[in-house]
């Protein structure tokens, strides 16, 4: 998140740890999905072709100044939906709890 707060994009693949699966769904979120790769292999491949590619120095500068009013869209910076949502949680787990004690 700070790389990319700072116009840094980054390429990750969807792995099985916290770290990978945590980038990858922050990339989405941003609107980067095509700088996360499934596995290892393709992340490479798709490292090399971005460092081969011509015209790659004129898209990440364009990243680079468009990166934070990308994530302030973003839907995981939506601190009200996010407090409505967990309100909502909270109240349905009031709920099962009150009907589950009621004889």
């Amino acid at each position: 998140m700070e790389a990319l707060w700072q116009g840094v994009p980054v390429l990750c693949f969807a792995g099985d740890r916290w770290a990978s699966r945590i980038s990858a769904s922050l990339l989405r979120e941003a609107g980067l999905a095509e700088f996360v790769a499934p596995d290892l292999e393709l992340y490479i491949a798709q490292a090399v072709a971005l460092a081969r590619d011509p015209d790659s120095p004129d898209r990440l500068q364009l990243l680079r100044t468009s990166l934070r009013d990308r994530l302030r869209l973003a839907p995981v910076n939506d601190v009200t939906a996010f407090a409505r949502n967990m309100e909502n949680a909270y109240r349905a787990m009031w709920q099962w709890w009150c009907e589950r004690k009621e004889p």
